[in-house]
């Protein structure tokens, strides 16, 4: 359970920043009650009418979903490959157990998952290409347009660093098995962040199975629109009793002492019911024991319980409460933590998976290749006819060469005739497998594979892009929830950014920079926007020909496009490439930093160090060498356009004056440079014997051909180029 804790403004940051970290260290939320108003709350009237309030609702919501959570369990087991299950019948056929039935001695079973590729193939859709997020500012003021700018760079920061791209594949991957995936964003303040390592507190991104979590309403499709949000999952005994040991003290409950204050373990699993499922071996049952317990965090908004009427979060493990937040929710943007990643729309609230339309025909697969398997079986060991009496039939062996012996008088064994399987059954496999790429969406071309007769790479990128359109409205429903996450995480930095946080940047062309920004810097652009289909799959083939026409074309510098080819094995010759490049975006970074009060104090300091000297080339006093100085090695060329770049972005329109024109002036000093190698260089090629080069009678170290009618090596006036020439 994070530390909830609502910041207040007007306040020390230091102070803020001690208080954090004090709570850090505490076992309950600062912004609820204390230990010791947890225990006494507990036991009024009101807190035990809340308790069974909580676990009354926690009853009817898990009741409420027992359909959706026995489909996820059939999906979960065929797609690890535990395919021949079926529900249990024990008397109880809701209870969403599956088990797998006992097979004649002789019956083959084979399994051939066709699902596992379906899910890895949907899941490389969707993760391939990360949603882009850009913070839009709330009004075009230079303050909002900055406050926008450092949204987006906290955001890339922040997501990076909580490895939100880790729990984004881990919420896909249950987004594609059962339908619905989420994500949880919240603060910790009992961690640390890498980049701010004194400062106590950090986002958390976590990927919530939908097994953990129980909605009010399964009618209501917004997640934020919800009553109450339950989030129930199963930790360790001993993690649970080291943070709310002093909670526990004196808690009366099922599985607690009431005179030591040690809780038993009550769970059996390690997590919820799909532990089970999640393994071929264990046909949907798990003999394993944890020492667990289940924590419990129920959400409520203002007005939905009659014990919490401004809404808030209680905490319990198993029926004890250890936690209580009864302000409200405890986060500035009063939303759930948790986010909704859709796959297939239903008219509910959760999702449907592709793995639920492919069950039967995986079945029908499995058994249709099991009696192939049986037949060839039977071709290989026929069944042998001998009257009674005649053989001995414990003797009959699949041993090569064997000898049969009969006994004289009767018919000798005879194999018994066995017929063909039937043509359909070999066809209705076919059938199968187109029906899996129908319903699946997932044709040869999804597969790296081309249909027959099409060779065109116009007709190959309509097909993928026609399988890709096949699930646009779950890229749409992806998009939507990470922009979601993204603006809480935002929001998340405002409320608990009191003093300044270090952020890492890694910009436009591998730009690196540090910023230091808190949460008042980010106040007024936290409006985050998501690209329309930046979370589309891209054909990196049809990319990369497409990169090389704007090469070929002179559109793109080649050091550009070998960048953007994103060609494994290059980095070596792009960081060869790109050295004059990162030199003058390393420049920039040093010009944003710079002030006007340290720009004045480097010139007085160079003054009194020269102490009014005169410049021998000018007569006049000789003025501060560049702060960022010019160097005679530097690619001015790459440096100017560098520079340009930059003086074209909101970061340098922000700059102050002088700095602009510190830019300005460095910029200057690289053309002069520029243009006096240039004359150097075309003077080096004057000779100094007075011929002109070019026409002193050699090309190329070879005597030029001579042109008789002018008498030399100069050829004659062409009347043509004269206008006033007779022609």
């Amino acid at each position: 359970m994070p530390v909830l804790t609502k910041q207040t403004s007007g306040s020390d940051p230091l102070e803020e920043a001690f208080e954090a970290y004090q709570a850090a260290m505490s076992p309950l939320p600062s912004a609820g009650l204390t230990p010791e108003q947890v225990i006494a709350w507990r036991e009024t009237e009101e807190g035990k009418q809340l308790t069974g309030w909580i676990q009354n609702k926690f009853e009817k919501t898990r009741d409420a979903r027992q359909k959706e959570e026995r489909q996820w369990n059939i999906n979960l087991a065929f797609y690890n490959g535990n395919q021949w299950i079926r529900p249990y019948s024990n008397g109880t056929p809701n209870s969403g157990l599956l088990g797998t039935p006992q097979s004649g001695s002789n019956r083959t079973r084979n399994t051939f998952n066709r699902i596992k590729p379906v899910v890895r193939t949907e899941m490389s859709k969707f993760i391939a290409q990360k949603p882009g997020a850009s913070v839009i500012p709330a009004t075009d003021e230079d303050d909002d347009i900055l406050a926008a700018q450092a949204g987006a760079q906290a955001w890339e920061s922040v997501s990076a660093t909580a490895h939100l791209d880790e729990e984004y594949r881990n919420a896909i991957f249950w987004m594609v098995i059962t339908g619905t995936g989420f994500i949880r964003t919240v603060w910790e303040s009992d961690k640390i962040d890498s980049n701010n390592p004194d400062i106590p507190g950090c986002i958390d991104y976590s990927s919530v199975k939908p097994y953990e979590l129980f909605f009010a309403d399964l009618n209501i499709k917004d997640l934020q629109k919800q009553p109450f949000i339950i989030h129930s999952y199963a930790k360790s005994t001993e993690w649970l009793q080291q943070k709310y040991e002093e909670v526990l003290k004196g808690a009366s409950g099922t599985n607690v002492s009431q005179t030591t204050g040690k809780l038993n373990p009550s769970c059996k699993q390690s997590t919820i019911e799909e532990a089970s499922y999640a393994s071929p071996k264990t046909g949907g049952q798990d003999s394993k024991s944890y020492d667990s317990n289940l924590l419990t965090e129920i959400w409520i908004k203002p007005g939905f319980c009659p014990y919490l009427k401004q809404g808030g979060v209680i905490t319990l493990i198993d029926d004890i409460v250890v936690g209580v937040v009864n302000d409200g929710l405890p986060y500035d943007h009063d939303e759930y933590p948790f986010v909704k990643f859709g796959h297939i729309e239903t008219e509910r609230f959760y999702h449907d998976s592709i793995i639920t339309d492919l069950i039967d025909l995986q079945r029908d697969y499995n058994s249709l290749r099991s009696q192939i398997a049986e037949s060839r079986k039977k071709m290989g060991k026929p069944q042998i006819l001998a009257p009674k009496g005649a053989i001995s039939a414990s003797k009959m062996t699949n041993e090569i060469g064997l000898v049969i012996e009969y006994k004289m008088g009767m018919q000798p064994p005879t194999p018994m005739a066995l017929q063909n399987l039937p043509q359909y059954i070999l066809s209705e496999i076919d059938y199968i497998l187109r029906d899996i790429e129908d319903i699946s969406g997932q044709h040869e071309v999804s597969k790296g594979q081309t249909p027959p007769g099409v060779t065109a790479a116009t007709a190959i990128s309509y097909l993928q892009e026609s399988d890709d359109a096949y699930q646009l409205p779950s890229f749409k429903n992806v998009e939507a929830g990470f922009g979601r996450v993204a603006k809480q995480t935002l929001m998340l930095l405002v409320q608990y950014w009191t003093v300044e946080h270090v952020i890492k940047v890694v910009g436009k062309e591998d730009a690196f920079s540090s910023e230091l920004l808190s949460g008042a810097d980010l106040k007024r652009g936290t409006d985050v926007r998501i690209e329309p289909g930046s979370s589309l799959p891209q054909s990196k083939a049809a990319r990369q020909a497409f990169i090389m026409d704007l090469m070929t074309n002179n559109f793109v510098p080649p050091e550009e496009g070998l960048d953007m080819l994103e060609i494994g094995g290059t980095q070596k010759l792009m960081d060869i490439l790109k050295n004059d490049k990162r030199q003058a975006q390393r420049e920039n970074i040093k010009f944003k930093r710079i002030t006007p009060d340290a720009l004045i104090q480097y010139q007085m300091a160079f003054s009194q160090q020269v102490q009014g000297a005169i410049d021998p080339d000018t007569g006049q006093e000789l003025k501060a060498p560049l702060i960022i100085p010019v160097h005679d090695y530097d690619n001015h060329e790459v440096h100017i356009m560098e520079h340009d770049r930059f003086r074209k972005t909101q970061e340098f329109e922000a700059l102050p004056a002088e700095i602009q024109a510190l830019v300005q002036q460095h910029v200057q000093q690289h053309v002069q440079m520029m243009q006096a190698k240039m004359l150097e260089q075309a003077m080096s090629q004057i000779p100094t014997d007075g011929t002109t080069p070019g026409v002193d009678g050699t090309v190329g170290g070879e005597e030029a051909p001579a042109f008789p009618e002018s008498g030399g090596n100069i050829p004659p006036e062409d009347p043509t180029m004269n206008p006033g020439s007779e022609v």
